[in-house]
């Protein structure tokens, strides 16, 4: 049985994606899924049409990146914990400063069930944000 998981994050002031994106990979974050650059592409229009490039072209997907932060367009790109591959799509969403997590790689639970450990990911997440001086104003966990 599938099940679906997700955390979302809003912030009180105006974001921007790259520099969020830097901190979360400073501290133990990698944009490395599977060897591969997942992320989508300029004037996806919430088509989700995710693609991939090699770890080696990281610049140009930071690009790619602050284009779509200066559209306010929905930014989405894969990472996951260091070695792990424990975690999910990151979707940034600079019209209400906001960060989706789709928890859909290798779902961390706790032991013995199937739920999911918000707990793992929190601390991964909010913990380094409030440090680093993000205002949060908020975050939902979810599970279906």
């Amino acid at each position: 049985m599938s099940v679906l998981a997700g955390i979302d994050i809003y912030f009180k002031s105006e974001l921007e994606p790259i520099i969020l994106i830097e901190l979360l990979v400073k501290n133990g974050w990698t944009y490395d899924d599977n060897g591969q650059i997942v992320y989508l592409p300029i004037n996806d229009n919430d088509m989700f049409e995710w693609q991939t490039k090699n770890l080696s072209d990281w610049n140009s997907v930071k690009e790619i990146i602050r284009e779509k932060s200066t559209l306010k367009e929905l930014i989405g790109l894969s990472l996951t914990w260091g070695s792990t591959q424990v975690g999910g799509e990151f979707l940034f969403d600079p019209k209400d400063n906001s960060l989706g997590i789709g928890l859909n790689c290798n779902r961390k639970t706790k032991v013995g069930t199937n739920e999911t450990d918000f707990d793992w990911y929190l601390e991964k997440l909010i913990n380094p944000l409030e440090k680093e001086g993000f205002d949060i104003i908020k975050y939902e966990v979810s599970q279906d």
